[in-house]
């Protein structure tokens, strides 16, 4: 049997985690979700995965080439621009000629998935949908059914005061090859906001199937959290034969790989699984449902408790990280708190008593100071990008510009590299530009406040060289020299980006 899984997506409500891999690729228990899914499809009888992606599609493939035990064929689609849900099934169509399930990449579940099937052909259905009762259904879609299990009305992601229901599409489709023919090629489509509801116009006949069992999207850091928890409460037993343990307290179901050290006084309560190569050092506490990657360090005193730590990351000591999440490569230092549902992008050094509130963000490769207080995003440009940057590999410092130079400066760029309009360290205002052309259009939306905050730090400047344009980050440099304020600096700065765009778009056109 064959299933789909939807793996593009950029994963925003992760970010930063999700600047560095793809929502598919985040670690739960030690192994990749997308690896826990194909498993999962794999013990209901599906042996033939498609599985459609995009965004750092590489990483998803350079990890399964390494992994033939898992006993199924995995298909990739080519895939250049976002698709839509739909549009993504609809661009495999050749491969599908049976009855088959789509299931999205950021799913964990035990839903019955061959009950399902067992469900959808005694329906005779076209399609049918896997629903669950939720607390917060304005989160996700809901559906009305009648009597007979049909599916009667969708409503996408309502505000509160509009559910009239709390069960909801949990994005887990048994689909008749068929409905395809209701979705264009080439074009972005999707499921729930835009195929269900032309098949119910067409009077297609669509089934809820009410589903037992756990399921989780783990696009939120609450999701992601859930489902470790979830998946590490399975752990039985210990599995502590490769590691060196000494004199320590280790109760409950834990893992903890070969290589690793654990000293005497430290303290170690499952279910917890711990990587290779880590240590974990002389009275640390590593608590309940924590997931750590190898090459880790947990030094003295420090207490670690329901929390995701990603490889190569040292944890300082009489530091607390409780309910968060921890990139790779990260430094955090002495007395550290990181509090619930925060996450820390890859490359990031934490100074000493800092205080990270529960639910902040701090993008990849960022130096916080000592004894910080953050609270919300931080978000330092120059630093995300200053690795990035080869200026003399892209343009030259010349006026004279030619069609590919001025497409490069004007091309849509990934969220990772678009430009975030903040009015203060932390105080991001909802707008973002993925183009020099948005970038243009925001100057005269965004308040003065953000305007000025970012002249003052020089983030308007760096992102344009980051995006290959001297010529203007220069002209960008002499304007904050100015002095000016207010809208007499967002009338200089506009006039000069959108003078800059009608030049580029000029060449482009010649």
């Amino acid at each position: 049997m064959k299933a789909v899984v939807l793996a593009g997506g950029y994963g925003t409500r992760l970010w930063p985690l999700t600047l560095t891999r793809p929502k598919p690729m985040l670690l739960l228990g030690g192994k990749p979700a997308l690896h826990h899914i194909i498993e999962y499809l794999s013990n209901h009888g599906f042996d033939e995965i498609i599985i459609t992606a995009n965004y750092l599609r590489n990483s998803i493939m350079d990890y399964f080439k390494r992994y033939s035990e898992l006993n199924v064929k995995l298909i990739y689609s080519d895939e250049y621009s976002p698709l839509g849900t739909a549009g993504s099934v609809k661009n495999v169509a050749n491969y599908l000629d049976d009855t088959f399930v789509v299931i999205q990449g950021d799913n964990i579940t035990d839903i019955d998935l061959t009950k399902m099937l067992e469900f959808h052909k005694k329906k005779g259905g076209d399609a049918t949908i896997a629903l669950k009762e939720v607390e917060k259904p304005y989160l996700f879609g809901i559906v009305k059914m009648n009597s007979e299990e049909r599916i009667l009305l969708f409503k996408e992601k309502p505000k509160a005061s509009e559910c009239f229901s709390n069960v909801i599409n949990t994005g887990i489709y048994m689909l008749e090859p068929k409905i395809l023919d209701y979705v264009p090629s080439d074009k972005e489509f999707d499921f729930a906001k835009d195929l269900f509801p032309q098949l119910l116009n067409s009077n297609k006949k669509i089934y809820g199937f009410k589903a037992e069992g756990f399921w989780v999207d783990i696009g939120t850091p609450e999701g992601y959290l859930e489902a470790s928890n979830w998946l590490l409460s399975k752990l039985e037993g210990k599995s502590i034969s490769g590691a060196e343990v000494e004199d320590a307290i280790i109760k409950g179901p834990l893992l903890i790989g070969k290589d690793s050290k654990v000293d005497d006084n430290a303290m170690i309560y499952g279910p917890t699984v711990i990587g290779d190569r880590c240590h974990i050092k002389s009275g640390a506490i590593i608590d309940s449902y924590t997931m750590i990657e190898s090459d880790v360090e947990v030094s003295t005193n420090a207490s670690v408790r329901k929390s995701i730590i990603y490889k190569d990351t040292f944890v300082g000591p009489y530091s607390l990280l409780d309910g968060c999440i921890i990139a790779e490569g990260c430094n955090i230092g002495l007395g550290v708190k990181i509090g619930d549902k925060s996450i820390v992008g890859a490359g990031c050094e934490i100074g000493h008593l800092t205080n990270i509130q529960n639910g902040s963000k701090i993008w990849p490769s960022i130096k916080v100071k000592p004894k910080s207080v953050v609270e919300g995003f931080v978000r330092h440009l120059e630093q995300i990008h200053q690795s990035e940057i080869s200026l003399e590999k892209i343009v030259s410092e010349t006026k004279i510009i030619d069609k590919e130079i001025a497409r490069r400066i004007l091309e849509r760029l990934p969220p990772e590299k678009a430009f975030y309009f903040f009015k203060g360290i932390g105080d991001y205002i909802g707008q973002v530009a993925n183009s020099l052309d948005e970038f243009c259009n925001l100057l005269n939306v965004v308040s003065v406040d953000s305007i000025e905050f970012h002249v003052k730090r020089n983030d308007f400047e760096n992102w344009i060289k980051f995006i290959g344009d001297l010529e203007l980050a220069n002209c960008i440099k002499k304007s904050g020299e100015k002095n000016l304020r207010g809208e007499a600096l967002r009338k200089e700065i506009y006039d000069l980006v959108e003078k800059r765009c009608r030049e580029l778009h000029k060449v482009i056109d010649q």
